[in-house]
């Protein structure tokens, strides 16, 4: 069935997909195990309570500590966010609270003494603003429902170390029925943990669709908000079947008190992306957009947020230093992803063709990259140019290097060089380890030759991978590449007329003659695909405009898998 499924789902093999639409972040993943208590609440440090008011459209914040008395909270993001309403308290009574704009964040301190026990409570609601926000973490309250990520709403403490916390959610029984978070389902959740998991968790109130499983090798949980074209509860299965796919791959074992691993789904409007899938503190937020199908793209993001959790996680390779981490993008956002080609492949959530599709893609963006054959010394200094559109090649190049990479190891070596890694840093009692570290463990899992060829690729952008990578379905073909470029960009009101607001000078779609401020009819492509043509009709005016052109922009040489003439019938 598992097989039938991805034959139904993914996409007809192509030679050429789109490079990645955005670069990468940093994304540090977090520890395998978070602790958590089975406690009285009354033995809580820190105890925060978050009320949706959705009468007035804002949303209700209390912060107390029982035994110490925090020398600042900290609002991580405050662009979006109007506080109002401001008290702290201390055990003789509110004192005056003093602020300051540090960058995007908000600063709240007493200004006079305090004793313990301290509370702070404010009132928070999104700043009005004329264009409609499409970030994955959107703070919105409206009549029945709120949603928002933590460090748009949470005044915390500044500490990194573990302490006793207490969540309490306040849904409202006649509006905001229910309340979930990535951290669970339950309205009160009770643990060790610090303040930064509160602080990038993300939170939802409303009419929520919701699932639950208990297994052996760990709990999953989701919450969804609003109308998505897919079931969220099937995708809140398959989810948790990616999470315990990726942990048996790395030979992780979880206690059944382990937290629940937990997905957050908002619907959302994305005209030029379908999905955005973030990283949140025990698990994911999706935003789909409302008439977008689940597909193997994002089941590949989902995977390998998962993969983050061990491969950029709990296992980083390089440093942790600001000055020094854009180095580690090849291992924790090119790595993680071939950690989860490798999991869905083996799992037949990605066949032979998918796969092959993805390489190719990732070969794709490594040969139309503007600067391919760029350094990783180059590549590291790029990621942190001033300078957008160098900083996201770079940091895109980075992660693709890695993942061509790490696919070329195979999931054997791949695996038991993670796996040695992983008991290298338990041993040291760490979570970083040097790059050095990494190739000699390399060599001694697989072969020096080995770790000598791989150092190279990365040091050097030698990207061609062996050409058994895919044997015996598909074999390496020397071919032109053209980069995939739609063109132009759509906008979509409210009512889900779609309409042209952006056209790229000089590029195909200009030359077929669309014009900003065309409506949308019908529109045909394959997104990824250059050479399957855009067909579309457009209204303008009182006029119908039909046009047909190749989604293409540059092209170079390159390589891509195709299949092989002679390919066994397991691979199709």
């Amino acid at each position: 069935m598992k097989r039938m499924l991805a034959l139904l789902l993914l996409p007809s093999c192509t030679a050429v997909s789109a490079p990645p639409a955005a670069a990468p972040e940093i994304d540090r993943g977090e520890p395998n195990v978070v602790a958590q208590a089975d406690e009285p609440a009354t033995v809580a440090e820190l105890t925060v309570t978050i009320t949706a008011q959705p009468t007035v459209g804002s949303i209700e914040v209390r912060v107390s500590s029982r035994s110490d008395v925090p020398p600042e909270w900290l609002l991580e993001d405050s662009t979006r966010s109007e506080v109002s309403d401001l008290v702290l308290r201390g055990a003789r009574g509110a004192v005056k609270v003093k602020t300051s704009q540090l960058g995007s964040s908000l600063s709240i301190s007493a200004d006079g003494p305090l004793e313990p026990p301290v509370e702070l409570a404010y009132s928070v609601r999104p700043k009005p603003s004329d264009a409609p926000d499409r970030a994955p973490c959107r703070f919105a309250v409206d009549a029945d429902f709120a949603h928002f990520c933590g460090e748009q709403v949470l005044a915390l403490p500044v500490q990194s170390q573990a302490i006793a916390l207490r969540l309490e959610l306040a849904p409202d029984a006649s509006f905001h029925k229910q309340a979930a978070s990535s951290l669970g389902l339950d309205d009160v959740i009770v643990g060790t943990r610090r303040a930064e998991d509160l602080r990038h968790a993300a939170y939802v109130f409303g009419n929520l669709t919701s699932a639950e499983f208990r297994g052996a090798e760990g709990n999953d949980h989701a919450a969804s908000l609003g109308y998505v074209s897919f079931d969220p509860r099937w995708i809140a299965a398959e989810s948790a079947s990616f999470r315990s796919s990726v942990d048996r791959f790395f030979d992780l074992r979880r206690s059944p008190e382990d937290p629940s691993v937990g997905l957050v789904i908002l619907s959302g409007t994305h005209p030029s992306e379908p999905f955005a899938i973030v990283r949140r503190t025990r698990g994911a937020l999706i935003s789909a957009d409302v008439s977008a199908p689940w597909t193997p793209q994002a089941r590949i993001r989902l995977t390998q947020l998962w993969a983050q959790r061990t491969v950029g996680g709990a296992l980083w390779i390089g440093s942790r230093d600001p000055a020094e981490e854009l180095r580690g993008l090849w291992f924790s956002e090119g790595m993680s992803r071939a950690a989860a080609l490798f999991v869905l492949n083996e799992q037949g959530f990605v066949s032979a063709s998918g796969l092959a599709n993805d390489v190719n893609s990732l070969l794709a963006s490594d040969a139309l990259s503007t600067l391919r054959g760029a350094s990783h010394e180059e590549l590291a200094t790029k990621a942190a140019s001033p300078d957008t559109e160098t900083r996201e090649e770079a940091r895109r190049l980075l992660a693709v290097r890695g993942a061509l990479l790490g696919l070329s190891l195979g999931s054997d070596a791949f695996r038991k060089t993670t796996h040695k890694l992983l008991e290298t840093a338990k041993d040291k009692q760490t979570d970083v380890l040097a790059e050095e570290v990494f190739f000699a463990t390399l060599a001694a899992t697989t072969s020096p030759q080995i770790a000598a060829t791989f150092e190279r690729g990365l040091r050097a952008g030698a990207m061609l991978p062996e050409k058994s990578l895919l044997a015996p379905c598909h074999q390496l073909t020397k071919r032109t590449l053209a980069e995939f470029e739609l063109g132009f960009e759509l906008a979509k009101d409210a009512a889900g007329t779609q309409t042209v607001r952006m056209v790229k000078a000089n590029s195909n779609a200009e030359r077929a003659g669309l014009r900003i401020g065309d409506v949308v009819s019908t529109l045909d492509y394959r997104p990824g695909v250059p050479k399957v043509p855009v067909e579309g009709r457009f209204t303008r005016g009182a006029e119908t405009v039909k046009l047909r052109f190749l989604p293409q922009g540059r092209s170079a040489p390159g390589y891509v898998f195709s299949k092989a003439p002679r390919a066994p019938r397991s691979c199709e």
